[in-house]
């Protein structure tokens, strides 16, 4: 297969380094007789080359002759045919170099003679590199290709499908038509009808046309086959079994429902022998029913018609009976025994039981059986159990309740009688129990009196009602005559005040008093009334009033500062204006303005003052505090100096630079204050950065302080030219006519110094002013310069510079696979490979190693996971690993560089296998005298291979009738009388070999019974 570089463009211009070429395009022109013309116009070029294939050359070309012209200037092209005769090389003589004179056009001129009855003419061109490449046109490793060669196109023979199961059975077909170019790749075929369309019943014609980029075309036609197999659905009943409608008649009509459709032609007709609603003699009749469609699809089956009366009468009896006892002495019960039969020819039967229906029941469990019998002898019985018992309670009658008063205080008990009866209505009066009993003595309060009764049977009543004994003497309560208290300390000064009153009842004790206002409320200072109340459980009331008294005894709390301090303020004199933050907080009042001497707020001189502050609150309690208030002066002078100064050596022969400035000092109340700076203004400075260290101090001693930098400079660096991405790099003097007296300079000396340490000195003549460094290996370079004086003294170096040299890709990269094995199976991969130019600064820093299984089976494109690894040296044995059959696998280096990742794929491609799996038999067809069978390709994974045709074996009569080969995956069999056994089974074969045998399909040829297989 022809591969194109991976930078080509698809379409449109000849490109070549952008340096050399501006515009650059080719018109191609094709003449059957004339041969093959190539015409290249460009600007500035320094030499120029293309490489054209032929679309074959299996005759070779040795009758052709190549010629042409560079123009202008009449340049000879050098034309050479490699050795297949299929691919040729133009190139321009290195030295032939165009201007830009003649329009700024050059042109190269190139003519073919001569015929090859084989070689078709070249169509249309695969065009150059696109302009951002920097590679020269020279590298005869990155040609220019012309496509002339057409997709290759894979078209089914024919297309064979069973009608959609819908009305008229137009059905949706996938084609499986490929298109794959030997550069473009896979290529979506155009298809007439397209792909997916419904196709009608019968045979339709298609064609298929693949076109690539280039205008390369080829195409493929195609049957697709639309049959209809199917038979028509038929529906009746499973089997009928009913009884004779009348007995005086041995002729039962019948009527069914049976219907049958067709999946294309719709409803079709039904015939049934007998037919619907024919008379049916008692016992059973094979009913034979048939339909079929248009295709001659035949569906055939039969059900069985039963008439009898052999069938019982159907009894229907209780599980049991209960019935509570009547009311009534003995409690005989009389009962309806719901028994029910009904014959399905007479309909209703009275039933025979014993004892009869409508018999009295004693208490207890009885036995009863019932029997029906329909005319034709035909019987049935059941029997069941009757219960009657006793299940009413006695009637019991009790007070409802009893109120009764304490008779006496000096005692607790009072005594209580009462009447109750209980009577059953089988067992007559019974003995009743009361707890208390009555006559018994209660307490005061509500007691409880339970009472029951039970009869023979054990049946319970049970009951209760209250017995009350009241108390009605009042309780005793006790009360202050005045409650005092100081007022709360908090706004308002409501104050919650407990009450101290008690509640003695003689029944109950100490009973909790219910006062307005309550107990533990808020009082409000001055005076308030107080009512409190006691009631007993009994309701019975006493009560008792007092007053409360409230009042405010706690002085405001003030709050001082212990000293309070400020700097004086920027003013002459200093005096400053203080908030002297002095709170007074009264419990009742809240907040309260204190009272000041100073007063808040006055103007305070530098020094010492004392102040006193006093809180008073509406109730005349009072508080105070004293305090110091001290003003001094801490603001240091405002000093004024450089923040920085830089100057430039003047001469060589002082290292000492005099330099001045100015500054100065100001405070706030003392005014302008002396400045002292080290080193002082005027001094000489060395070369270099010095640090001048001022201060300056006002009356208060307060200090101020500063530095800044003075900066001698020496040399100023070289200058650096370097060209984008070039190797190249050119340093030049800079101008130092500030620095140095004319003439003193005798050489000047460049240093360049590499990443790994390596130091380059270039030493220049004093009237030089630059130097060219030229293919400096990639990296980061330092370099800088110093001055040798005609003295002979060395002077300073100037300033040092990062300079960075790009790094370029492999000079050469290569990769080689070696497998242990390339058939299925575990196997290990080898992986070997080469490169150079990659060294020093853009050395490989890593290795990066990838497996990759790309096609299995030939035919699973989906991609497997990726197996990454990191290796050392020129070899990777990976992992043994199993290899699936027919199926491609992709290994990929990358060389991981400080700059760049450099990376190169190599393929490997399994051997076949036969296949692993046999077909699937999907159906048979028998028409006419022949039977069609058909069988599923098989799937992805179990191929191993190109499948490339089915062989099957055919038995007729159990004996071998076909043994032959096929690439379709049907078979029509013919010749063929109704009985006859068949046994059918097939392979799939691959170039490697063939796989096993489906499972064998076999049957009888009926065309009257086409379901009817084994």
């Amino acid at each position: 297969m022809r591969k194109l570089h991976p930078k080509f463009a698809a379409h449109g211009s000849v490109l070549f380094p952008s340096n050399y070429i501006y515009i650059l395009s080719f018109i191609f022109s094709l003449a059957k007789m004339k041969g093959l013309l190539l015409i290249a116009l460009f600007e500035f070029l320094t030499f120029v080359q293309c490489i054209l294939v032929s679309q074959d050359g299996e005759c070779g070309n040795n009758r052709l002759s190549y010629g042409g012209r560079l123009l202008p200037g009449n340049t000879n092209l050098e034309i050479t045919p490699w050795a297949n005769k299929r691919v040729f090389v133009f190139r321009s003589p290195q030295q032939s170099r165009f201007a830009r004179g003649h329009g700024g056009r050059g042109r190269i001129w190139v003519t073919t003679s001569g015929q090859d009855a084989c070689d078709s003419p070249l169509t249309s061109p695969q065009y150059c590199p696109d302009s951002s490449e920097t590679f020269p046109c020279m590298d005869t490793t990155r040609p220019c290709y012309i496509d002339v060669t057409p997709p290759t196109i894979s078209c089914p023979r024919m297309v064979e499908s069973p009608a959609a199961n819908s009305p008229g059975g137009n059905t949706s077909i996938t084609l499986n038509v490929t298109c794959v170019d030997d550069i473009e790749g896979n290529i979506s075929p155009t298809c007439t009808p397209s792909n997916d369309s419904s196709f009608a019943i019968g045979d339709s014609n298609v064609t298929c046309t693949c076109t690539d980029q280039s205008g390369n075309s080829d195409e493929c036609s195609f049957r697709v086959s639309v049959h209809d197999e199917s038979m028509p659905d038929m529906r009746f009943p499973t089997g009928m079994n009913v009884s004779a409608v009348d007995r005086a008649s041995s002729k039962t009509p019948i009527s069914w429902d049976a219907t049958c459709v067709d999946n294309v032609d719709g409803p079709v007709s039904i015939e049934c022998s007998p037919p619907s609603g024919s008379e049916f003699n008692i016992g059973t009749t094979i009913v034979n029913c048939s339909c079929q469609d248009d295709a001659g699809n035949v569906n055939q089956g039969f059900f069985p018609v039963t008439v009898s009366d052999i069938t019982p009468p159907t009894i229907s009896c209780p599980r049991m009976v209960e019935s509570p006892a009547a009311n009534s002495p003995g409690g005989n019960t009389s009962m309806a025994l719901n028994v029910t039969c009904v014959d399905d020819i007479e309909g209703k039967i009275s039933p025979t039981c014993t004892p009869s229906n409508d018999s009295n029941f004693a208490i207890g469990d009885s036995n009863v059986t019932c029997t029906c019998r329909d005319q034709s002898g035909n019987t049935n019985e059941c029997s069941f159990r009757v219960s009657v018992h006793d299940e009413s309670m006695p009637n019991m009658r009790s007070p409802t309740g009893i109120h009764a008063n304490a008779v006496d205080r000096a005692s607790s008990k009072t005594p209580i009688s009462w009447e109750a009866t209980c009577v059953d209505n089988v067992d007559g009066p019974v003995f009743i129990e009361c707890i208390p009993p009555s006559g018994g003595e209660f307490e005061i309060g509500t007691t409880i009196v339970n009472c029951s009764c039970q009869d023979d049977a054990g049946n319970v009543n049970q009951g209760s009602f209250p017995v009350t004994v009241s108390d009605v003497t009042p309780p005793t309560i006790s009360c202050p005559r005045i409650v005092e208290s100081p007022a709360a300390n908090s706004p308002g000064g409501n104050t919650s005040i407990t009450l101290n009153v008690t509640c003695v009842d003689g029944v109950e004790g100490n009973i909790s008093p219910t006062c307005t206002p309550s107990n533990g409320s808020s009082f409000a200072i001055g005076y308030s009334n107080v009512t409190c109340t006691c009631s007993d459980q009994s309701e019975n009331t006493n009560e008792c009033s007092f007053r409360v008294s409230v009042h405010d005894v706690t002085p405001p709390t003030i709050s001082c500062p212990r000293m309070v301090e400020s700097p004086a303020a920027n003013s002459p004199g200093g005096n400053t204006s203080i908030t002297l933050n002095v709170t007074c907080v009264d419990g009742i009042e809240g907040n309260i303005s204190p009272t000041c001497t100073p007063s808040n707020g006055s103007s305070f001189a530098i020094g010492n003052s004392n102040v006193t502050c006093t809180c008073s609150d509406q109730s005349g309690n009072t508080n105070e505090c004293s305090f110091r208030v001290s003003v001094h002066d801490e603001s240091m002078p405002d000093m004024r100096s450089p923040t920085g100064l830089n100057a430039s050596a003047v001469d060589r022969a002082s290292s000492k630079t005099p330099i001045s400035w100015e500054a100065t000092c100001v405070d706030n109340v003392d005014g302008p204050v002396s400045i002292e700076c080290i080193p002082p203004s005027g001094g000489e400075f060395d070369i270099g950065t010095t640090i001048v260290n001022c201060s300056c101090q006002d009356d208060a001693g307060n200090v101020n302080q500063g530095s800044f930098p003075v900066t001698v400079s020496g040399l100023p660096p070289p200058a650096l030219v370097q060209e984008p991405n070039s190797n190249d790099l050119t340093v030049t003097l800079p101008d130092l006519s500030s620095n140095v007296t004319a003439g003193n300079i005798s050489e000047w000396v460049i240093v360049l110094r590499d990443e790994q340490g390596t130091q380059f000195n270039i030493t220049k003549q004093g009237n030089e002013r630059s130097h060219d460094f030229q293919g400096l290996p990639g990296g980061n370079y330092t370099i800088y310069m110093y001055i040798i004086y005609i003295t002979g003294e060395h002077g300073h170096s100037s300033e040092q510079q990062e300079v960075t040299i790009p790094c370029a890709e492999p000079k050469s990269l290569d990769l080689s696979l070696t497998t242990s094995s390339l058939h299925a199976g575990l196997a290990r991969v080898v992986a070997r490979w080469t490169y150079s130019g990659l060294d020093g600064a853009c050395r490989v820093l890593s290795h990066n190693i990838t497996f990759q299984r790309i096609v299995r089976d030939g035919c699973d494109y989906q991609t497997g996971e990726v197996d990454s690894f990191v290796v050392d040296g020129d070899t990777y044995r990976f992992p043994k690993r199993r290899l699936d059959a027919y199926s491609e696998y992709r290994v990929t280096l990358y060389l991981i560089t400080k700059e760049a990742v450099n990376n190169i794929s190599r393929e490997i491609r399994t051997a076949s296998t036969a296949p692993t799996g046999p077909p699937s038999l999907e159906d048979e067809i028998k028409r006419g005298r022949g039977v069609t069978f058909r069988w599923s390709q098989l799937p992805c994974g179990s191929r191993h291979g190109d499948i490339t045709k089915y062989k099957y074996l055919l038995y007729k009569n159990g004996i071998l009738h076909s043994d032959t080969e096929t690439e379709a995956r049907r078979k029509r069999a013919l010749g063929f009388g109704t009985n006859d056994r068949y046994q059918f089974k097939v392979k799939a074969c691959n170039q490697a070999g063939c796989g096993p045998f489906s499972e064998t399909r076999s049957g009888i040829f009926d065309t009257s019974h086409t379901l009817l297989t084994a």
